[in-house]
């Protein structure tokens, strides 16, 4: 039995990933349970129903946490205590200990930062303090095991790579007849050129280099951009400011995600960090050529002039170049999205992605018997 440990189920890529990975067959035949920190979160009815989800509904740094985690991992005895992202990594470290009659295999998930600094000066302190070198990690994208490696000083031999990965189906691209109805329906001209953006309105992701591009270029463009979060009021008066506030659209929050994909012509994402971005994968799922930020796994995944075309991270000059070289040219973004969508399904698709984990899991279990069967004392 695996024990996810999250934050919460809030919208947003990484959590849907997860929620997508467990209702994958190759990870039914293991018992999963969701514990959140905080409250369960929207997504929480979006999982599988023979999954149980523990929310522990804590508020800020609760000292309670970790003994009430501790509480949930003596209580239902996981082989796995999967802790995804650093928010949960040190209280999932302290309930392990807490809980050491039950010897759970801990897993430390990186999935990326809030920003493209790295790992601040006190996460580095508690890195060492926490002996994160000796501890095993998963990451999602190659960048990742790289940076846990030279900023956290883990082991290398201890960083297991699991990507990311999209259920390519569920993204195909329809024919062009219901293609045309969705653009009708959302007010976009049959001879518009239309570059979709899907993620948190946030400063990493860096939407202010996406409008200055767009500026750049000449119509006819439609800029729809999926997301919301703090920054979106200024994103809007920015496009404002630039006279092109007809031309961009701010959706908010989207649960439509596939069609918006399907009536685009082009996916753009000018973030200044990323690991392996699920948005991307998704739009290349979708058949669509991407324009992306050369930052985590983009270049590995896109290849640069494959599926897409890479670009520097701000540098809205290099995003309006690539635009202008793709849109007017259907026949080159069509090769593009084709060799793209290929790619996913060939290399990066969800039941492919499910498979990995269920390995890494027996193999997690299988040591985890191991170590039930030794003497010593255990220490999260």
């Amino acid at each position: 039995m695996v024990l996810h440990l999250v934050h919460s189920l809030n919208i947003g890529g990484t959590q849907r990933g997860l929620i997508s990975l467990l209702d994958q067959p190759a990870l039914k035949r293991i018992r999963h349970i969701v514990c959140t920190l905080r409250s369960a979160g929207p997504l929480v009815h979006e999982l599988p129903p023979s999954i149980k989800t523990i929310a522990l509904n804590a508020s800020g740094r609760s000292r309670t946490v970790a003994p009430r985690l501790a509480k949930v991992i003596a209580s239902h005895k996981p082989n796995v205590v999967h802790a995804r992202n650093w928010g949960t990594w040190i209280d999932a470290i302290l309930a392990c200990r807490l809980a050491r009659r039950h010897r759970a295999q801990l897993v430390l998930g990186f999935h990326g930062l809030e920003t493209d600094t790295g790992f601040c000066a006190q996460r580095r302190r508690r890195a060492r303090w926490f002996n994160f070198a000796a501890r095993r990690f998963t990451a999602v994208a190659h960048a990742g095991s790289e940076q846990l490696s030279r900023e956290l000083n883990a082991t290398p031999q201890n960083v297991h790579v699991l990507q990311n990965g999209v259920d390519a189906d569920h993204f195909a691209p329809l024919p062009d007849t219901h293609r045309n109805t969705l653009r009708a329906r959302l007010g976009i001209a049959p001879d518009e050129r239309v570059v979709v953006m899907i993620g948190s309105l946030v400063a990493v992701k860096d939407h202010a280099a996406a409008i200055e591009a767009a500026a750049q270029c000449p119509p006819p463009l439609r800029m729809l951009i999926a997301g919301d979060g703090p920054l979106r009021d200024a994103l809007e008066h920015d496009a404002q400011a630039r006279n092109r506030r007809s031309r961009i659209t701010f959706l908010g929050e989207r649960h439509d995600v596939a069609d918006l994909l399907r009536v685009a012509d082009l996916f753009l994402s000018s973030s200044q960090y990323e690991q392996m971005s699920i948005a991307v994968m998704e739009a290349m799922a979708a058949g669509l050529p991407v324009i992306a930020t050369d930052v985590g796994d983009h270049s590995r995944l896109i290849k640069h002039a494959h599926c897409g075309i890479i670009v520097p991270p701000r540098d809205p000059a290099a995003i309006a170049q690539a635009m202008k070289h793709l849109l007017p040219n259907p026949e080159i973004c069509r090769a593009l999205g084709a060799a793209a969508r290929s790619r996913i399904i060939s290399d990066y698709d969800l039941s492919r992605a499910a498979e990995h984990y269920a390995l890494y899991y027996d193999s997690i279990a299988a040591a985890q018997l191991r170590r039930q069967q030794e003497p010593s004392e255990y220490a999260a």
